[in-house]
């Protein structure tokens, strides 16, 4: 994951004509004094600290054999996501000796420490609980 400069990407978009992107940005930067773009694959999103106590849900993907939790708001009236920062928690590692998820150690106090909604906390838990590690006799 690589943080991106938000005025470099504004001038970037505006240089390509993505005017209503880069007004976005401006617009959420006067909102989330903290907000910060980071690269996500191929995808430009956005993420900010002053969302992390006020979270609606989260994405728990597989990332090789990592699992990864991005929690995010949604911010009206556009619907954007703003993930909580840091965006990106690594949660378990995939059992290599059967099926179900391994939780990392640690995980849960590394989204308490940045003061995650605690209801995020717990959906991954119980996500983590409902795929638990099973091996292979």
């Amino acid at each position: 994951m690589e943080y991106l400069d938000l005025d470099v990407e504004v001038a970037r978009l505006n240089l390509g004509g993505d005017w209503g992107r880069a007004v976005e940005i401006v617009e959420l930067t006067s909102s989330f004094k903290d907000m910060r773009l980071f690269r996500d694959g191929t995808s430009i999103r956005y993420c900010a600290g002053e969302v992390n106590k006020n979270l609606h849900s989260v994405d728990i993907r597989q990332e090789g054999d990592l699992i990864v939790a991005m929690p995010f708001a949604i911010i009206k009236p556009s619907d954007t996501p703003i993930y909580s920062d840091p965006p990106r928690f690594v949660v378990a590692t995939q059992n290599q000796n059967g099926f179900g998820l391994i939780p990392v150690p640690g995980w849960e106090d590394k989204m308490a420490e940045v003061e995650l909604d605690q209801n995020m906390i717990r959906f991954v838990r119980r996500h983590l609980l409902a795929h638990c590690q099973a091996d292979y006799l």
